[in-house]
């Protein structure tokens, strides 16, 4: 057992990937993975320096299927390293995609394996080539009504009213607050208010949906989610949009994470909902369940997909032991947050399996899990293990050092 303090500081030994062939580092999808979607491409890394060695990247991938061959293009992605196959149409569902990759190129014998795609529609989105990420979002400067004063600064009459309790020194810095649309009288607001009370910068949009997780990101911007059609909006620093993210592979999207990192990559997070016969996981479950899966993906700076991690591919729908497993609709992980550590690999956070993990960057392993029926440490001064927790952080610049807010449920 690793050892865990009530501080949560915790070392670890970091395990070395193995490989599906000597020369793929990382491939994605997996080899006999299924339930992917349509929409979903082909991508790989090979070890060090071996991309420079590729003498065609137009043949480097193949791609056929059950009964016919799919064409696309092989590029490079802006990373130097990642080869992305993008098909030039959906793949069909319920049908098995093989995939030759051309190693003999750079000196290793060819790989082949194959994938499956999901055998029903599911809440996909359309493709990404018929998206405008440039499309207009309705925004006004002001919402109608009477005008009125919050700490002498005119507001309109649906701001949300704010009230403010002071109990000593604050910190440095703005609140970030994004109004939900659906309370009764309050309009749907960006805001960005002083540790008073006092609004600083805000602006209303004129949609019938809600936004959520209203941040600043480390390249200078503000982004924001919102609901529909599902992406995350780009904003500047008067609240105006000026470019969208949405998931890749026509997946739902999620509000819980989206982070612009410093190397214009971006990480978020996303949902699948499938048909599963729950009845052959548990006793007495449903034939017919509505399952949710949850996946996160890395883009690199031209917002092609490089690294996608599934909860289908790594984890048990079982073990999620306090998620109701014979319920008609089943949200077994609930992915609520990803970061970078201070090695340069991921921490998640599975909610609904009272679990932390951290993730191979390179190759997409597991590297430890903390809480949960996998647990892999041991808890010292602490006989209540956290539950449903959310938002898990590196300290930065204390390697080692993690926050969570522990929700507590159970």
């Amino acid at each position: 057992m690793r050892c865990l303090s009530v501080i949560l500081i915790f070392i670890f030994t970091l395990c070395h990937a193995g490989t599906y062939h000597p020369a793929i580092e990382y491939i994605f999808p997996l080899p006999e993975s299924g339930l992917h979607s349509p929409q979903v491409t082909i991508f790989l890394r090979l070890h060090e320096e071996l991309h420079h060695d590729i003498q065609n990247l137009n043949t480097f991938i193949n791609i056929t299927g059950d009964e016919s061959v799919f064409h696309g293009q092989v590029i490079m992605s802006s990373d130097s390293r990642t080869i992305i196959f993008k098909p030039d149409q959906n793949f069909p569902l319920n049908n098995t995609v093989y995939v030759n990759i051309l190693t003999t190129q750079i000196g290793y014998t060819d790989f082949n394996y194959y994938f499956t795609i999901a055998s029903q529609n599911t809440n996909y989105l359309p493709a990404v080539e018929d998206f405008d990420s440039h499309a207009e979002i309705p925004i006004s400067t002001s919402s109608a009504g009477q005008i009125r004063l919050i700490n002498g600064v005119a507001v309109p009459s649906d701001f949300p009213q704010i009230e403010a309790h002071q109990y000593g020194e604050t910190a440095p810095g703005y609140i970030f607050i994004s109004s939900n649309f659906k309370s009764s009288g309050i309009g749907n607001y960006l805001i960005m208010c002083e540790n008073d009370g006092t609004p600083y910068c805000y602006r209303h949009f004129n949609i019938p949906h809600n936004i959520a997780n209203f941040v600043h990101q480390s390249t200078g911007v503000f982004s924001a989610y919102f609901f529909a059609p599902e992406y995350h909006v780009i904003l500047d620093s008067t609240f105006a949009p000026i470019d969208l993210y949405r998931p890749g592979h026509g997946y739902a999207g999620d509000d819980h994470e989206f982070t612009i990192l410093e190397n214009g990559h971006a990480l978020m997070t996303m949902e699948q909902h499938l048909t599963i016969d729950m009845s052959q996981v548990v006793n007495a479950g449903d034939s017919h369940a509505i399952v949710q899966g949850n996946m996160f993906q890395e883009f690199d700076a031209d917002k092609n997909v490089i690294f996608e991690w599934r909860s289908w591919d790594h984890l048990n729908i079982e073990d999620a032991s306090n998620s109701m497993l014979r319920e008609s609709n089943i949200d077994y992980v609930h992915l609520n947050s990803i970061a970078i550590d201070y090695d340069g690999h991921y921490v998640i956070s599975n909610r609904h399996m009272d679990e932390v993990m951290k993730i191979n960057r390179e190759t997409g392993e597991i590297i430890w899990r903390f809480g949960g029926v996998h647990n892999q440490f041991e808890f010292i001064n602490d006989n209540l293990r956290f539950s449903y927790q959310h938002c898990v952080k590196p300290v930065p610049g204390h390697p080692n050092h993690y926050t969570m807010f522990d929700n507590g449920n159970n």
